[in-house]
């Protein structure tokens, strides 16, 4: 069950800005939709937070600890919608 709720919120991170360069990005040019490598790195260093911090939750020993860190676990998804 953990495997897949990695798996789909991984997939639906990663399937967000593809989407955003197929739709052409809002007419923003010829350019639209596709990310400088800046953004890209800044989206990775994201994904890997995220995902230390899965694995702090699956290896948590207390119910405190690992809703403490499902919560830095939203926040950090949400910064990285706004990156997207």
């Amino acid at each position: 069950m953990k495997h897949s709720l990695r798996a789909l919120v991984c997939a639906t991170l990663i399937s967000l800005p593809l989407a955003t360069f197929a739709q052409g990005g809002s007419g923003q040019g010829s350019q639209a939709g596709m990310m400088n490598q800046e953004r890209i790195q800044q989206m990775q260093q994201n994904m890997d937070r995220m995902n230390q911090t899965m694995q702090q939750m699956q290896n948590a020993t207390t119910r405190e600890e690992r809703q403490r860190l499902r919560k830095e676990h939203m926040e950090r998804m949400q910064e990285h919608l706004q990156i997207v």
